[in-house]
């Protein structure tokens, strides 16, 4: 059981290099993805019959002359997203009368990051050994780790597709991760960690899916 606790000391650590560690790990997964999971000819596989084989090869062509976009974008939206989660862990702080100072909770959510680093690397490492990939169809279908794969996507509505995404086992995780980060750093019983987790960053994950359901119905109506 000790082995999987997390002490303060496992906190020691400066933030900006494990930022720039996850960030690399971010960037070296999304080549990854684009040269052996994404792979030109599941574009010619899924819209070959759709679009003119001149259309698919300025598309690819587009594509690759901007893929820098996303790497250059990787450390902005890393801040962005785990700002988002310190914000609301802190606010819910606040609003209970727990003191909790910024840099810690976003040291707390910084170190959780690497549990759904590891979703994202485990799913592609599943991906490409276990799954036959001819469309790119077989790629957004393939979450066998959230309730959205144990139930089967063809039936479900579009707009469910995030929520039932959002709901895995690693971001499950990453809430034990953070209530356990703040258990460790607060020296506050893990239980009330884990409710404050539930109640704020929570909530603010609602906030967002609910939100990405909105764009989702009004984009495809």
């Amino acid at each position: 059981m000790n082995t999987l606790s997390i002490s303060k000391q496992d906190y020691e650590f400066n933030n900006w290099y494990l930022f720039g560690i996850i960030t690399g790990l971010y960037m070296l997964l999304t080549w990854y993805t684009s040269q052996y999971i994404i792979q030109d000819h599941l574009y010619y596989n899924s819209f070959g019959d759709q679009l003119a084989m001149e259309r698919i090869d300025a598309f690819i062509s587009k594509r690759k002359s901007q893929e820098w976009i996303g790497y250059v974008a990787t450390p902005l939206l890393l801040v962005i997203k785990i700002g988002y989660t310190a914000v609301c862990i802190s606010l819910g702080g606040f609003i209970v009368g727990i003191e909790i100072p910024f840099k810690k909770v976003f040291k707390v959510a910084l170190f959780a990051e690497l549990m759904l680093l590891t979703g994202g690397i485990v799913q592609n490492a599943c991906l490409y050994l276990f799954k036959e990939i001819n469309t790119l169809e077989d790629v957004q279908q393939f979450t066998p780790f959230s309730l959205y794969g144990i139930i089967g996507g063809k039936d479900i509505p579009a707009y469910l597709n995030y929520p039932l995404r959002i709901i895995n086992l690693f971001e499950i995780a990453y809430w034990i991760m953070l209530a356990m980060g703040l258990k460790a750093l607060l020296q506050r019983p893990f239980g009330k960690m884990l409710q404050l987790v539930l109640g704020s960053y929570g909530l603010g994950l609602l906030v967002w899916v609910a939100f990405i359901v909105f764009l989702t119905i009004n984009t495809s109506s």
